[in-house]
C-alpha cells in the first residue's frame, strides 16, 4: 500500500507486488523491475564514492 498522509509525498517505483486497494500514493512502473535497482548506490557511483557498488536483488 502506497499512501500519501497530509504533510508527506509517496512513491512506489518499479514495484512488482500487488497494488492495495486504498492507495493513494504516486506508483510509476507498477510490475516492471527499474533501473537503477538501487537509487542509494547509483548516486554513490555518480559522485565516484563506489566504483563497484553492489545491490541486492
Amino acid at each position: 500500500m502506497v499512501q500519501e498522509p497530509p504533510t508527506a509525498h509517496n512513491w512506489a517505483i518499479g514495484c512488482t507486488g500487488a497494488l492495495q486497494s486504498g492507495s493513494d500514493g504516486q506508483v510509476q512502473s507498477p510490475g516492471h523491475h527499474t533501473l537503477p535497482t538501487s537509487l542509494y548506490a547509483q548516486q554513490l557511483t555518480d559522485r565516484g564514492l563506489a566504483a563497484n557498488a553492489v545491490t541486492r536483488r
